[in-house]
């Protein structure tokens, strides 16, 4: 214990002399040895200080002699963390944290997601990222992720799509819970993803018929490399992170690079869980909560990432002995297909769309639009008798010269076409344009 009292003390000691110099009241509220650093927790003079105090880590590390120092401002204190020897560390497996947790913190053992997030219709975002470089734990992590939700359901409440283009998970083939093969190729993987968008469709349009709990069949995506995805594909995940949270169709995806590999659908991950990155572009993750993600430690130094209270937590070791007891199938599950629609009779004559009149007058202009039935079928499930023209364009292929951009866009439109024998309905007016 004197060995960790000794090394508080120097680093408190530097810290305080490198705040001074920068006109930086603060006083130490409090010290603790976590797993592989020391934290000390420090309240400021002028609370309104703090972004510039948090720029003086690196000033701080070279002051007390380590490597790097990691700062984060959480409960109205500003905290700066300190790595510890090897000698003096701590490492963690399985064995050691209650189902439901993904690692040891400052505060305890931190879950993977608050109760809320297991509710008929979820009061936190269950989508999740993890996020690190080369040698953070990125995929050690992403495994402990799916092992803690196996912890948490049995394989009839549980079905995993999983994508595995780096070969690592091989561990999990031929396990109860996958609802097909592990997808293992690109070619494959942008399957699985067109699967899994189709089930949310499914269940969008059983909830529109009255079904409201899907609690009892959870359905994960699980991807641990996203630097091969198309950007079709990101398109995809966007649409199911975004309209899969209540449905109970939650993502977990890997990513090193979230800004270049991950764009449509990063802002819908809200449970982000960061390693050690390197680059300035990964390292734009942590600006929101103002975060140096450059100075964790790596091999499972992560961050749970919120704007005002971030959870600093060491990630356990996945040893083989976690996936003995794992529940298996003697057989391979069968790819999931996708099943056509019933068979949409459309008219033989093709249907126009009927431009609305311009401001300044003169005849209305027209389109001629032959929609594909079986897409015409979905849109129709999905949204009903009527969406706005910009879906339509969407789903239906319309150019953007006849949508949003048109001069007359404030007028209010009418009825535009009947198609699929006259059941769907494609109505707009200037709200609809412009969502």
């Amino acid at each position: 214990m004197s060995e960790f009292k000794n090394l508080a003390y120097q680093y408190n000691r530097g810290t305080l002399q490198v705040l001074k110099r920068s006109k930086i009241a603060a006083r130490m509220q409090g010290g603790k040895n976590e797993a592989r650093y020391i934290n000390l927790d420090y309240r400021l003079g002028d609370s309104t200080q703090v972004v510039k105090a948090l720029t003086l880590v690196t000033a701080v590390a070279l002051k007390v002699g380590v490597e790097n120092v990691f700062a984060m401002r959480r409960n109205g204190l500003l905290s700066f963390q300190f790595p510890l020897p090897d000698e003096l560390t701590k490492t963690y497996t399985l064995a050691d944290i209650e189902p439901g947790n993904i690692g040891v913190g400052d505060r305890g053992q931190v879950e993977f997601l608050h109760q809320d997030a297991w509710q008929v219709s979820p009061a936190v975002n269950p989508q999740t990222c993890v996020l690190g470089g080369s040698g953070s734990g990125k995929s050690n992590t992403f495994m402990v992720v799916l092992l803690t939700l196996m912890q948490l359901r049995k394989p009839d409440t549980l079905r995993f799509f999983l994508s595995d283009t780096k070969a690592v998970l091989f561990d999990l083939d031929h396990l109860a819970y996958l609802a097909a093969p592990i997808a293992r190729s690109e070619e494959d993987q942008s399957e699985m993803i067109k699967q899994v968008e189709f089930l949310v469709k499914q269940r969008a349009n059983e909830r529109a018929n009255g079904r409201r709990d899907f609690s009892d069949s959870l359905i994960v995506l699980g991807i641990d490399e996203s630097m091969s995805l198309k950007m079709a594909d990101q398109k995809r995940l966007a649409y199911i992170a975004s309209q899969g949270r209540d449905l109970y169709i939650w993502l977990v995806i890997g990513a090193q690079y979230p800004n270049k590999f991950l764009k449509p659908v990063y802002n819908f991950l809200g449970n982000r869980l960061t390693g050690k990155v390197a680059d300035g572009e990964s390292y734009q993750a942590g600006r929101v909560a103002q975060l140096n993600l450059d100075s964790l430690l790596g091999k499972g130094d992560f961050v749970k990432i919120s704007k005002h209270n971030p959870q600093r937590f060491q990630v356990p070791l996945v040893v083989p002995g976690d996936f003995r007891e794992l529940e298996r199938s003697s057989e391979v599950p069968a790819a999931v297909t996708v099943e056509a629609g019933p068979i949409v009779e459309l008219p033989e004559h093709k249907k126009e769309i009927i431009q609305p009149y311009r401001s300044t007058g003169g005849r209305p202009q027209t389109i001629v639009l032959e929609p594909e039935p079986y897409v015409a079928y979905l849109a129709y499930e999905q949204y009903g008798h009527e969406i706005p023209l910009k879906m339509a364009i969407k789903h239906f292929g319309l150019t953007e010269k006849y949508g949003h951009k048109a001069r007359f866009a404030h007028k209010k439109y009418q009825d535009f076409a009947r198609i699929t024998n006259n059941t769907l309905r494609l109505i707009g007016d200037r709200k609809g344009f412009l969502r």
